[in-house]
């Protein structure tokens, strides 16, 4: 059965069931193809909106329905566009079929955990086929397996992605507070090394201490240091530095 991409000005390839069906532009400028697989015909002039039976004159074996009023769906619509239903539509114009819904999928869930942030089916079907560099006819005629896919591909890389930013946020926090001489065993570089001798010949460098650490020793050795966040540990190791050399 010849088949007719109505909307369409230029050649477009379509592939349905592992095979590739070439429509192209006839004498007439009408973009038609043979189609002799009973599935594929069966599946294309059921997108009423895009294809129908080509009669050879030109004329249309039933008149095109119109196209669909944008409605509640697995993914949003895109953004409207202008021109006729009809044939003789402007350059670019052809582009316009399934420019209502990209197809989702009933099997997978509305909404998708990501670290905590949620993402909805339609988000994350807008960004994996952003990345397929398919076309929306070429999505919506995608196998509906492949198209889960897909979809079930974006989540993960939504999720890797955040994993990576959540990764670089950490280690940015922890090198500024090593900087600032607040992280975990941080150090000084530049201060000078506070390595204490006990009666027993035990040697403690202060400056491995961490601030939680460094505060609880100087409660056992009877040091009172300042509270807050306001001093910093470098100040801190030297207050108790101080400290048990006034008590020797």
């Amino acid at each position: 059965m010849q088949l007719h991409a109505y909307r369409r000005t230029e050649a477009a390839p379509v592939e349905l069931f592992a095979r590739d069906y070439l429509f192209k532009p006839n004498s007439l400028g009408h973009v038609v193809c043979e189609v002799d697989d009973e599935r594929a015909v069966e599946r294309l002039l059921s997108i009423s909106e895009a294809y129908r039976e080509y009669m050879g004159d030109g004329v249309p074996a039933v008149a095109p329905a119109p196209a669909p009023a944008p409605a509640a769906a697995t993914a949003p619509a895109a953004p409207p566009g202008g021109g006729d239903d009809g044939e003789g539509e402007g350059e670019g114009e052809g582009d316009k079929v399934f420019d209502e819904v990209l197809l989702g999928s009933e099997a997978l869930p509305q909404v998708f955990d990501v670290l905590g942030a949620t993402l909805t089916q339609a988000q994350v079907i807008e960004l994996a086929f952003a990345r397929s560099g398919m076309n929306r006819e070429e999505w919506n005629l995608n196998d509906e397996d492949d198209r889960e896919a897909l979809i079930e591909g974006e989540v993960v890389k939504q999720i890797q992605a955040a994993e990576q930013a959540a990764a670089a946020i950490a280690e940015s926090e922890a090198a500024a507070a090593a900087a600032a001489g607040e992280g975990e065993g941080a150090a000084d570089p530049a201060a000078t090394p506070l390595v204490i001798t006990n009666d027993a010949g035990e040697t403690l460098d202060l400056n491995t201490l961490s601030e939680p650490k460094l505060r609880e020793f100087a409660k056992a050795q009877g040091i009172t240091l300042p509270g807050g966040k306001s001093t910093k540990v470098a100040v801190l190791r030297q207050m108790v530095a101080d400290g048990l050399a006034k008590a020797e």
